[in-house]
């Protein structure tokens, strides 16, 4: 694949980032043919004029090729460029991202169908658009015959979930099962488990989830077995008091402050249930069996309630592992094929977006991007879970040896999420500077141009748009006055080079989808290829794009530029649109970045796959039972990150050391208080204060029990299942605790509904009965899973359980009727819901509205922090790296960058789940009722969106200062000289993030002027431009024209991403402004210096 003139070019600039190595680690150069490869001289040297899908594959080597754009207007849909094809060729063809390359397997019994030429309405080809990319998540699709009998996966969950619960129903219906529970505990708890722990897991989510109910059981059972033996040993000795003062204070109360500490500090489903079952333990063994005056110990009682939860846990688990069983790892990979192809999907549109191509009618894809961008979240946010859970499925050889491999691969495509999210920011600032025109704020510095202002969701607009490019290409002299003219020019220059490098990535994705989806051999290409094809893409594009934009600059001037002195014109020119220009240079940096990170991705999984299929071909007994018992530390040869000590940033700190208000203390005394005030100002934290809560609201409902004069009203009453409801419906925030409190009392009316007319009607058949039983399950479950309130589901499925079971197991009992025995139900739940409501809203409420806007304001400020930090590594000191520019040299700086990126990395993570925790705090503050009227949650949502924005473009920064190129060139030449201005714009940042900090914390009217941070980087530009050149550098001159112009290209990204970051800071203070209003009007302010009001 190499030809002469290949190997006398100088090296691309995709050496200098990965620290000028001429390929990356994981990119290697082919030396041979590609197996598959076929001779030149089977080729047709001409290229079919129609879309891909639309002609056979025809091929040329490379020796015939030349670099060349297509001439066709822009109303053409893929553009005819030179592009690396799957079997690593390189040829000039028509790039379509709507597209792929069609199989080679299915090409000759496809040719007659691929030759038809299609007419096609805006409709159908707008669906064509996500065609191949919505077929790529659907991997089973039953043809229309069997269809109708075959079974979704949800469909399968709801029917293991129903089984199990009929399983443990029959420990009730079935005599003899029945007999095996005993007779001092009711059968129906082991139906109940089943409902708390439901078969809808993987494997590996099932084997934490019953292991923590076992930790839970196992420790509540112990507990009640202390309980029991000190109240036995007291009212022997005659002394009840102490005896249940012991039980209630030490016993019960130690447990359920435990038990609500760690449910809300975790939070996690699995938690959650286990909590819930020892609750009822204790509550059952404690306070129901534990209150009367027996001096007899009673082991049956705790060991038939250990028997029962081990059936109901056994049946879940075994129906879980048993009947369509749904592994972690196949999930896992399944959630990887899912986040490939949104990546993929997104790749495609957010290209399309930004080369404004015609293919989009109406530009109706918006709403397919935001679809497909909530699809991309979702998946995101599910690997790590899904990860974890398969690490706990000890049987997988393959995860047991590569578990730090898909570590790696889960954290790759974090980043690839990530630079997505950079893309889209990209995407997003072109239809802003499109959509809105640029005023002229007081406390900005005067412009010369205006921006139109171009809906690009108009058909209109666009259709002018295209009209203007189309007569571009028809009239040599049109548009050489107009900046619109001259952007949707610069675009048509660079759209080929661009969609080239997509179209590749999107081939790789394609096949990485295939190797974690086990598609057949021949629809895979190797890693090898793959890698091979990736790099000659970057490099590619690398040289095109530089190509490209000279091109432009010749057309547009019509004469002769030096492409030394390229960037320094478009730096200085006046009538050429920079902002725009700086859009396009962000996308493409944004690009090559996602690309570069695919690379590191197709390692990780080469790695796996390889070693897995060598690793099957060796496989034997005494190889398995070594791996699973055995420590394969060595199975993964990356080196492990290296960790550093993070400094820990407190928000919002009241008490900040070595200060006046909190000195550092000298003596060991002051030391031991400081220590002793630290760890008592712990107990102030809302998860204790929920603890507290619910360990008194617990004693004091267990008390009547204890009580003689009370104790008959306790067990008449049913007040356990009143305690059980109080414990079940409190959450830490009000909101949560509202919902759950209305899905409580609605779903326990419903469901005891149900089960009295249901057990009235059918109490003489059990078959039947049970039947029914399982029916009710099966619309229960399908809530549970399926539906936003699946807790509806839940609480219904626990009341219907209760009441036909639990009459069903008392059936001889005429005393207990099952009317009396629902109303007793309706009322203890409602009594508990009404009871957990006061106590939350109360005593210590922690209200979601409230916490939102102080954690907010925490946000805001740790993302000050996290700026103060990147401001610290791009504007350190660089005199020790000035004649740094030997790759010998470099190599020194690829260390250090690493730990930084590790640290910076990390912080931005745990800001990104704690956004996460924030929306979701969001969703409890609109369920708060409030005088005043509703809560704002739009507003504070718009607020979270411009976070979630900054938070993205600075991931981006991140990535330009760790550049080689930014430590030697362009800190050096350009940030260094313009250090002053660069102050005044970093404190106007950081100045920004605090006083919007300061608002949320103190609800008050912010000031009519807030810092004038867009006017510094104004300032900033024009020192920058007034330097000289960054071409002057003599080291910069030796570079080949493609590192050179990446230089520049790191420059152009960090001015867009800072002027967008103030653009997010100005819409954060406006929306401030409107929760909070402000000290003085805008138009007021603008008038009392004589300004016009905007």
């Amino acid at each position: 694949m190499s030809n002469s003139s290949s190997n006398t070019r100088t090296p691309s600039g995709l050496s200098l980032l990965f620290n000028l190595d001429l390929r990356p680690p994981n990119a290697y150069t082919a030396t041979t043919q590609p197996s598959n490869h076929t001779p030149a001289s089977s080729y047709s040297s001409t290229s079919p004029d129609n879309s891909i899908d639309e002609w056979p594959l025809f091929f040329s080597t490379t020796e015939n090729l030349s670099r060349t754009v297509s001439s066709s207007s822009y109303f053409d849909n893929q553009s005819t460029y030179e592009v690396i094809l799957d079997d690593g060729t390189r040829q000039r063809r028509t790039v379509s991202l709507s597209t792929v390359q069609p199989d080679l397997h299915f090409y000759h019994s496809n040719m007659h169908s691929h030759a038809r030429s299609i007419e096609t309405s805006p409709f159908i080809e707008n669906r064509r658009l996500l065609e191949d990319d919505d077929k790529s998540m659907m991997h089973d699709t039953p043809n229309s015959i069997t269809s109708f009998f075959s079974l979704t996966m949800q469909q399968k969950m709801i029917l293991k979930c129903s089984l199990a619960y009929s399983i443990g129903s029959l420990f009730t219906f079935a005599p003899y099962l029945n007999s095996l529970c005993g007779p001092h505990v009711a059968s129906h708890l082991a139906a109940t488990v089943t409902v708390f722990f439901n078969p809808a897991k993987t494997v590996g989510g099932m084997i934490e989830a019953a292991g923590l109910a076992w930790i839970y059981t196992l420790a509540a059972l112990g507990l009640s077995l202390g309980s029991m033996c000190t109240t036995d040993l007291f009212l022997e000795h005659q002394m009840p008091w102490i005896a249940y003062t012991i039980s209630l204070g030490f016993w019960l109360s130690g447990s359920i402050f435990t038990i609500s500490y760690i449910k809300v500090k975790y939070n996690k489903p699995s938690v959650l249930a286990a909590s819930g079952l020892a609750c009822i333990i204790l509550i059952i063994v404690i306070v129901r069996q534990g209150s009367g005056n027996e001096a007899e110990f009673n082991l049956d009682i705790i060991v038939e309630t250990f028997v029962i939860v081990a059936i109901g846990s056994l049946i879940s688990f075994a129906v879980c592992v048993l009947v369509w069983p749904m592994t972690a790892s196949k999930k896992l990979k399944t959630n990887i094929d899912t986040s490939l192809s949104s990546i993929r999907i997104l790749l495609k549109l957010l290209t399309k977006t930004f080369l404004l191509d015609d293919d989009l009618p109406e530009f109706t894809a918006n709403a397919t991007l935001e679809n497909a961008f909530k699809a991309h979240r979702t998946s995101f946010t599910t690997l790590r879970p899904v990860l974890k859970e398969a690490q706990l499925e000890f049987y997988d050889l393959e995860m047991m040896r590569h578990g730090q491999g898909y570590v790696r691969i889960v954290e790759s495509l974090e980043r690839l999420a990530q630079h997505m999210n950079g893309l889209k920011s990209s995407c997003g600032l072109q239809m802003e500077f499109m959509q809105t025109p640029k005023p002229t704020h007081y406390g900005t510095m005067q412009t010369s141009s205006l921006d139109k202002q171009l809906n690009i969701k108009a058909g209109p607009q666009r259709k002018r748009m295209e009209f203007e490019l189309k007569r571009e290409k028809q009239d040599p002299v049109f548009g050489q006055g107009k900046e619109d003219e001259a952007f949707v020019q610069f675009i048509h220059s660079v759209r080929s080079p661009m969609k080239s490098l997509a179209y590749t990535c999107k081939q790789t994705i394609l096949h990485l989808q295939a190797y974690f989806m086990q598609q057949p051999t021949e629809s895979r290409s190797s890693f090898y290829l793959l890698r091979q094809n990736l790099t000659s893409a970057i490099d590619l594009f690398e040289v095109s794009q530089n190509q490209a934009l000279l091109r432009f600059y010749k057309k547009r001037f019509s004469r002769q530029v030096d492409i030394n002195r390229l960037h320094t014109l478009f730096m200085t020119q006046k009538d050429v649109p920079m902002d725009d220009i700086y859009l396009v240079y962000f996308f493409a940096f944004c690009l090559l970045e996602l690309a570069k990170e695919l690379l590191i991705l197709l390692e990780c999984v080469q790695y796996i796959f390889e070693d897995m299929q060598e690793w099957n071909q060796k496989r034997s007994l005494s190889r398995w039972i070594h791996s699973l018992f055995g420590k394969n530390q060595d199975a993964y040869p990356f080196n492990k990150r290296k960790t550093t000590k993070d400094t820990p940033f407190i928000p919002n700190n009241r008490n900040t050391l070595d200060t006046l208000h909190t000195p550092v203390p000298k003596t060991r005394i002051r030391r031991v208080l400081v220590r002793l005030w630290d760890f008592l100002s712990q107990f102030g934290t809302y998860r204790v204060k929920y603890a507290v809560k619910s360990t008194v609201i617990a004693v004091l409902i267990s008390v009547l029990a204890f009580i003689p004069a009370t104790r008959p009203y306790f067990t008449s009453f049913k007040m356990e299942w009143t305690l059980i409801t109080a414990m079940a419906v409190m959450s830490p925030t009000v909101g949560a605790t509202n919902m759950g409190a209305a899905l409580r009392v609605l779903a326990t009316i419903v469901g005891c509904l149900s089960a009295t007319i249901i057990y009235t009607l059918f109490k003489e058949h059990t078959a039947i009965l049970w039947l029914i039983t399982w029916i009710v399950s099966v619309f229960s479950f399908w809530m549970i899973l399926n539906h936003k309130h699946g807790r509806f589901g839940f609480f219904g499925l626990l009341a219907y359980n209760l009441i036909v079971l639990y009459k069903y197991n008392h059936r001889m009992d005429d005393a207990i009727r099952v009317v009396e025995l629902s109303w007793t139900r309706c009322v203890a739940v409602s009594l508990g819901v009404l009871i957990g409501l006061i106590v939350t809203t109360y005593v210590w409420p922690y209200e979601a509205r409230t916490q939102v806007r102080k954690e907010l304001s925490d946000f805001l400020l740790r993302l000050s922090w996290l700026y103060q930090q990147l401001v610290s590594i791009y504007s350190e000191d660089d005199s020790h790296e000035t004649y740094m520019t030997s790759p010998n040299t470099l190599s020194l700086l690829v260390e250090p960058n690493q730990l930084r990126g590790q640290e910076l990395q990390t912080r931005e993570l745990s800001l990104q789940i704690e956004l996460f925790e924030l929306q979701s705090l969001l969703a409890h503050a609109a369920n708060e009722p409030r005088l005043k009227g509703p809560f704002p949650v739009k507003a504070y949502r718009d607020m979270m969106t411009c976070c979630q924005n900054i938070l993205d473009k600075f991931l981006t920064i991140r990535v330009v200062i760790l550049k080689d190129a930014w430590a030697v060139y362009v800190r050096r030449s350009l940030m260094a000289p313009a250090a002053k201005e660069f102050m005044e714009m970093s404190g106007h940042v950081l100045l920004y993030f605090y006083l919007l900090a300061s608002a949320l914390q103190l609800k008050t009217p912010l000031p009519p002027y807030l810092p004038p941070a867009e006017k510094a980087r104004q300032q900033l530009m024009q020192r920058l431009q007034n330097m000289p050149p960054l071409i002057d550098d003599a080291n910069v001159l030796t570079l080949p024209d493609e590192k050179r112009d990446e230089c520049y290209m790191i420059y152009y990204a960090y001015v867009i991403l800072m002027e967008s970051i103030i653009r997010e800071l100005d819409m954060l203070g406006t929306q401030m402004k409107e929760l909070f209003g402000a000290l003085v009007p805008d138009e007021q302010w603008a008038r009392c210096f004589g300004q016009s009001p905007v």
